[in-house]
C-alpha cells in the first residue's frame, strides 16, 4: 500500500464514539445513553435519536445479548476497482 493510500484509508477519530472503542479495547461494550429520556443506543451519536437531547453519556452495555442484524462490507483489493 502506498503512503498516499494509507493516509486516505486511515481511520479518523470520532469523539462521540471514543468511549465505545475504548471499551472494546478493554473487552467490554459501552452504549450511548440519553440523560433526558433514558434511551440507550448504538452506534454512538452526539444527540439522542428519540428525543434529540444533547445530554448524552455512556454506560456499560449488557453482558449477554443476541445480534439483531449484521452486515458484511466487501472492498476491492486493487485500488482502481475500489
Amino acid at each position: 500500500m502506498t503512503d498516499d493510500l494509507a493516509r486516505i484509508l486511515a481511520p479518523v477519530g470520532d469523539p462521540d464514539a471514543e468511549h465505545f472503542w475504548t471499551a472494546l479495547d478493554e473487552g467490554t461494550l459501552s452504549v450511548s445513553a440519553c440523560r433526558s429520556c433514558g434511551r440507550r443506543w448504538l452506534p454512538p451519536m452526539a444527540t439522542c435519536p428519540r428525543c434529540g437531547s444533547a445530554e448524552v453519556g455512556s454506560e456499560a452495555g449488557p453482558a449477554t445479548g443476541r445480534p439483531y442484524t449484521w452486515s458484511a462490507i466487501h472492498m476491492a483489493a486493487d485500488p482502481p476497482y475500489a
